[in-house]
């Protein structure tokens, strides 16, 4: 009987031993600390390899769209009235000049796209600029002497088009070159929110501050 109770007694000890065993192995998991997540990249370019962490530009952004435009719609669905008073109007500026402003970012005036997700620069900016003019006339693509003649008498709006061609720009303009894309995408954002750290100012940019070179 005793010898009963001696093996009970093992097994009842073994199996507390089992459960304290994994009541601590759980709570040192929980008190560990998370590990720092984190999406760098290494781009490698003729100017010198540039480390671009992505999760810390996504975090001082307003969303994806301020660096993926391909987000963006491409027809305006707000009107300067919305925001400002009479004295301002969209025709007193140039689309580059809207982007320049502080703090503008696309969405504040163009819708996103519901089913569109973000893609690198890469799969519609080539390594070098074509050539061809980078915007295409319509006669590239149509034939106005012959079954396209009707298309003249149109007079489609650059939204028309826009829905027309699916919302694809490069139907009708030639994506800058990779290079061009980077420089004007970071150097832009840089110059109005954080010129002091790649460089001495916006006006002398300090190439080494960002390729490893």
């Amino acid at each position: 009987m005793s010898g009963k109770l001696g093996l009970n007694g093992s097994k009842i000890s073994l199996i507390l031993l089992v459960i304290v065993a994994t009541i601590l192995a759980l709570v040192g998991y929980r008190q560990a600390p998370a590990a720092v997540v984190t999406e760098r990249h290494f781009f490698e370019n003729s100017g010198g390899a540039v480390v671009f962490d992505h999760q810390q530009h996504a975090d001082v952004t307003e969303g994806c769209e301020s660096c993926h435009h391909h987000l963006v719609r491409g027809e305006q669905y707000t009107e300067c009235l919305d925001c400002h008073d009479d004295s301002y109007s969209a025709a007193d500026f140039t689309h580059t000049e809207l982007l320049e402003i502080k703090d503008h970012e696309c969405n504040y005036c163009h819708e996103l796209h519901e089913d569109r997700s973000p893609q690198t620069c890469r799969q519609c900016h080539a390594p070098v600029q074509d050539a061809s003019p980078p915007t295409l006339n319509c006669s590239e693509c149509h034939d106005f002497e012959a079954d396209d003649a009707y298309i003249v008498d149109l007079d489609l709006s650059h939204e028309d088009l826009l829905d027309i061609h699916e919302e694809d720009c490069s139907t009708c303009h030639q994506p800058q070159s990779i290079s061009a894309a980077y420089h004007l995408q970071c150097i832009s954002c840089h110059e109005q929110k954080a010129a002091m750290i790649f460089g001495k100012n916006a006006a002398e940019w300090d190439c080494q501050a960002c390729h490893l070179k």
